[in-house]
């Protein structure tokens, strides 16, 4: 039998799947319906054995019904060929906080526009918009602290407690840079 390059994807997430991860993500509230359990080591193994490829991050970013998917596609996608739009969408779509740091960590931060994509995120009123602006600017602290502090005190503000940790961090992060 003939396996897709999507197939053998999926069937490399069921040859590693972690059933006592997969039960405590699913108690934990993953709102997706299928979860294989794997560790972002071995999504990073398996990102690797693929490579870069534009395509295929595409299909399984579009997967949204499996949680191996989505942290698998930013690690894949070519950081050269991501636009500011394509970023933009796929960090205010994500459905939770993992999906976000991955692909702030593994893709959004190497990218030129990243302090902007911050900056028009943070505005938003939706809490999981400015969580992935914070989780940015930690990412990007090093190009512009001042920025990144003055966006975490503005979020203190809000008393959001999915943001606060994180605004939190941020400060921490600067004031010791500063130090």
């Amino acid at each position: 039998m003939n396996y897709n390059n999507i197939q053998l994807i999926k069937r490399e997430f069921f040859a590693m799947r972690n059933g006592v991860i997969a039960d405590a993500l699913r108690k934990a509230g993953a709102p997706y319906s299928i979860v294989f359990g794997l560790t972002i080591p071995q999504l990073v193994e398996i990102a690797e054995a693929i490579g870069p490829n534009r395509e295929i991050a595409e299909t399984l970013h579009n997967n949204t019904t499996t949680r191996e998917s989505l942290m698998l596609a930013p690690m894949i996608y070519p950081h050269e060929q991501m636009d500011y739009d394509t970023a933009y969408q796929w960090l205010a779509g994500a459905q939770t906080t993992e999906e976000i740091d991955i692909i702030c960590h593994r893709l959004v931060r190497h990218l030129d526009f990243a302090p902007a994509l911050a900056d028009d995120l943070i505005k938003s009123p939706a809490s999981m918009s400015r969580y992935a602006a914070l989780r940015l600017y930690l990412n990007i602290i090093s190009r512009d602290a001042d920025q990144s502090l003055a966006a975490a005190r503005d979020e203190i503000a809000k008393n959001d407690s999915l943001t606060q940790l994180l605004a939190r961090q941020i400060i921490d992060e600067v004031e010791f840079i500063k130090q």
